[in-house]
This record gives structure tokens, C-alpha cells and sequence, in this order.
């Protein structure tokens, strides 16, 4: 079941998830990052939600199985609260994520990512330097 309304982000959270995003979303690194950018209220508010929900649905859940679904809405209540700063939150998380897992994010992996969302090349690259 998806909690992710539009079909563009369903499309990220699934490119994401075959890089392991899942085991990231639950570490310290990603905790650390949302308080440095200060949403972790977002986030909890977001958690908090799915979480709630779910317990309606399902009667076991791991930690990790529902992290994806979390991030997908979060990211999708960012994007519409705040398209302008959507960008540069969201890229600060892939760039987190790729040096959690000791790896190089080319412009090229987050052009793909954005590719549903429509953002330009210079919007991208704006926020990768």
C-alpha cells in the first residue's frame, strides 16, 4: 500500500530504494541531517501520521518498512508546501545518503531522480555546487 499521493514520487522513492535508501533512512545520519536542517518536526509530524495509519492495516512492521513510505510523503509535503526550498533540502538528503554509503553522487543520479518533478539542469546544478 502507498501513502504517496502523486505518482512522481512513487517513482523517486522506487530509484531510491534500489541504492538501499531504506537502511538510511532509519540511521543516525539521516536523523543528524533533518535536525541540521531543521525537519525534524516535518518529519516526525509525517512519521507520526504513517504510523498511525498503518497500525489500522497491518499488525507487525519492521522499522525499515515503512521508512520509504515516510520519506515519499514527507518529501512530497515539502515539495508542496515549498517548491523553491523542495530542491535544495531534497538534495542536501541524496548528498547525505551518497556519503553514507562511502559513495560519488554524479549530477547525472539526481537529474534522473528529478526527472518526474521537471526541475531544469540549472535548477539541479544550482544546488549541487
Amino acid at each position: 500500500m502507498s501513502f504517496i499521493q502523486k505518482k512522481e514520487f512513487n517513482e523517486i522513492i522506487k530509484n531510491l530504494n534500489k541504492d538501499g535508501f531504506k537502511n538510511y533512512l532509519v540511521s543516525k545520519n539521516f536523523k543528524d541531517l533533518l535536525k541540521n536542517l531543521n525537519l525534524q518536526d516535518l518529519w516526525k509530524s509525517t512519521e507520526d501520521y504513517i504510523n498511525n495509519v498503518s497500525f489500522l492495516l497491518f499488525s507487525f512492521r519492521g522499522k525499515t518498512e515503512l521508512s520509504d513510505q515516510i520519506f515519499g510523503v514527507f518529501i512530497e509535503n515539502l515539495y508542496n508546501s515549498n517548491k523553491k526550498d523542495f530542491l535544495k533540502y531534497f538534495i542536501e538528503i541524496i548528498k547525505d545518503f551518497f556519503k553514507f554509503k562511502n559513495k560519488e553522487l554524479t549530477s547525472s543520479y539526481i537529474e534522473k531522480l528529478l526527472k518526474p518533478l521537471n526541475f531544469s539542469y540549472e535548477e539541479i546544478q544550482n544546488h549541487l555546487n
